[in-house]
């Protein structure tokens, strides 16, 4: 990460309407959880039939985030994609993820 990608995200973060995730994310500012443990505690919690959880698996995340994805997508109730890409895939593969997301949430 670099101090001018880092500038670009916070920009992100401060424009009218805009969405934190950005610049939480790489941050570390989404991840509340302690371990892997509370982390599918509480995501088992919310896979319930009310809520829809897709999981979209970078198959070039570093190591111990693709685990995450993988522990995540092996949930029960929990659909899950692989799709190449890092952990700003939804920006590398942007239509990839979008198609992803549209064909679970829209059937």
């Amino acid at each position: 990460l670099t101090p001018a990608f880092m500038a670009q995200r916070h920009r992100l973060t401060q424009q009218k309407g805009a969405r934190f995730a950005p610049g939480a994310f790489v941050t570390a500012g989404l991840d509340p959880m302690t371990d892997r443990k509370e982390w599918l505690r509480v995501s088992t919690a919310a896979t319930d039939k009310r809520i829809q959880t897709h999981v979209i698996v970078a198959d070039q995340a570093p190591p111990k985030s693709l685990a995450e994805m993988k522990a995540l997508s092996e949930l029960p109730g929990v659909h899950s994609t692989r799709l190449p890409g890092s952990l700003g895939l939804y920006e590398e593969h942007g239509e990839k993820v979008g198609q992803s997301a549209l064909a679970v949430f829209s059937a």
